[in-house]
């Protein structure tokens, strides 16, 4: 009778038993099922962010990429500036140069210029020197470009080589002998530089030897007339004789 009790007790004690460790089977699975969805979840995040990643490093490769390519199309747009100022650098520096060799020569021919002048014949004095006064106050301005200078001292040259070829006539207070008197000058190249007084009584010539103006024969009077209407175009061309001095020989 004590056995059957305790077997019934026991019988009876055992669905209580199995219930909690079904229960405590259920929470651990669920447990488990819980931490499985939750490392699930960490491990779909950590996939996402590794796409994510994987994304944003080839979006930045793309850009270094890029990056690259501007770099180098930059560094050959450098060294090509670079090139280009070199290379200006080194026009500058001839261009200095060249300066710097050209503004005394210029100096040299203003001054020769102003020495031709004061030798050759005294023909438009004021004019001239004027010229060659103004020639040399250029070349002093810094502010006119050496080729502007080399052109105005050209031009300068130019219109006193023109006067060799030239005939002119013109009226201009002259000093003969010891005394002013204006009078009608023919010039003829630089060969011969005369004058006739107005009422034509009278004729003279440039010494080139004494610097002096000196009186001619009355026989010249018209042949210088002449002259002064061929130069001042109220006659046609012609042949004339007229007095030459001739250049004096240098040894």
């Amino acid at each position: 009778m004590r056995a059957t009790l305790l077997a019934a007790a026991w019988c009876a004690a055992l669905p209580a038993f199995a219930a909690d460790a079904l229960n405590q089977a259920i929470d651990k699975t669920l447990e488990a099922q819980q931490s499985a969805a939750q490392s699930q979840q960490r491990i779909d995040g950590v996939a996402s962010e590794t796409r994510d990643l994987a994304d944003e490093y080839r979006r930045l490769a793309q850009q270094v990429d890029t990056l690259r390519v501007y770099d180098d199309q930059l560094e050959r747009l450098v060294a090509g500036q670079k090139a280009e100022l070199d290379s200006y650098g080194s026009r500058v520096a001839a261009a200095q140069l060249t300066h710097d060799k050209l503004l005394p020569l210029m100096q040299t021919m203003a001054r020769t210029l102003e020495e031709f002048v004061r030798l050759d014949l005294p023909f438009l004095g004021a004019e001239r020197q004027a010229r060659v006064a103004a020639m040399k106050a250029l070349l002093d301005d810094p502010d006119v470009p050496p080729a502007e200078k080399y052109r105005r001292l050209m031009e300068a040259w130019q219109i006193e080589a023109d006067y060799g070829h030239t005939l002119e006539s013109y009226s201009e207070a002259l000093q003969i002998g010891g005394q002013p008197r204006t009078v009608d000058v023919l010039r003829v190249g630089r060969v011969a530089l005369l004058y006739l007084t107005f009422d034509r009584a009278e004729a003279g010539y440039w010494d080139r030897h004494d610097r002096a103006w000196k009186v001619l024969p009355p026989e010249y009077n018209h042949r210088i007339a002449r002259g002064l209407q061929i130069a001042s175009r109220a006659a046609p061309p012609e042949i004339l004789t007229l007095p030459v001095v001739a250049p004096e020989a240098r040894p």
